[in-house]
């Protein structure tokens, strides 16, 4: 018996071909839905063979990934994967680290469009603490 390999679909509307795949019951609560779609965005049959496999490569290799237990990495690796990180940052000439913009305070907030002259209060206000009984009384009664 001859099984059937996954093979580009062809959108009938669109023409254009798409990877679209069956996800395991195993990994359908990880992955969230119950078939994989990912547009091939060609509609050469040719090019789109060379896509598919490429995308079902990765596809495979994503489930196998959910499918491995957890670990937690150790130092070498961390430090591979840091070094790695900083060469790909020099490589786009950017330099990797914090960069602190001091003047974002300036641009926070707006100056109040209120005149707050034309209001005059003979002593402060103020309100009880949340909760208390006392609030059900209150009033403000200090304001000219």
């Amino acid at each position: 018996m001859v099984l059937a390999m996954s093979r580009p679909w062809k959108h009938p509307a669109t023409g254009i071909y798409w990877l679209r795949k069956a996800v395991p019951d195993n990994l359908r609560s990880a992955v969230g839905k119950r078939e994989e779609k990912f547009s091939l965005k060609t509609r050469d049959p040719v090019e789109a063979k060379r896509l598919h496999a490429e995308a079902l490569a990765a596809l495979e290799r994503r489930w196998a990934n959910l499918r491995a237990p957890m670990r937690k990495p150790d130092n070498s690796e961390l430090h591979r994967v840091s070094i790695a990180i900083y060469e790909h940052f020099l490589n786009l000439g950017e330099i990797p680290g914090v960069e602190w913009d001091i003047e974002v305070g300036d641009r926070l907030w707006e100056r109040d469009p209120i005149d707050y002259s034309k209001f005059s209060i003979e002593k402060p206000i103020i309100l009880p603490a949340p909760g208390r009984s006392d609030m059900a009384n209150f009033s403000v009664r200090n304001v000219k």
